[in-house]
């Protein structure tokens, strides 16, 4: 996840919903291979990353239930360049979407 891309997220949700936010889907009733198969949102991307809830937490991101479960919206502060280095570094690296394989 690039600082642009998260950056650009941020601004659109901000456009939108007036804070600055990143959409997420949490793997909470399924595993994240199967949760990726089932979400037509998530099957279009090739690849993608995961973070637990605790790492983007214990970053001081609030994470709010938005639109209908599992999808949430990771909340940003601000778009400083230490905020968005916060958040990505929760993340893994980009793998292979399991919907695409």
């Amino acid at each position: 996840m690039a600082s642009s891309t998260v950056e650009d997220t941020c601004k659109k949700n901000y456009r939108e919903f007036g804070f600055y936010g990143v959409s997420v889907f949490a793997a909470l009733d399924l595993p994240v291979d199967e949760l990726c198969r089932a979400e037509d949102a998530l099957s279009r991307y090739s690849r993608i990353r995961v973070a637990s809830c605790a790492a983007v937490r214990r970053n001081g991101f609030p994470i709010l239930p938005t639109h209908r479960r599992p999808h949430f919206d990771v909340v940003l502060s601000d778009l400083q360049g230490d905020t968005i280095d916060r958040l990505t570094s929760c993340f893994g690296d980009d793998q292979l979407n399991p919907a695409r394989a």
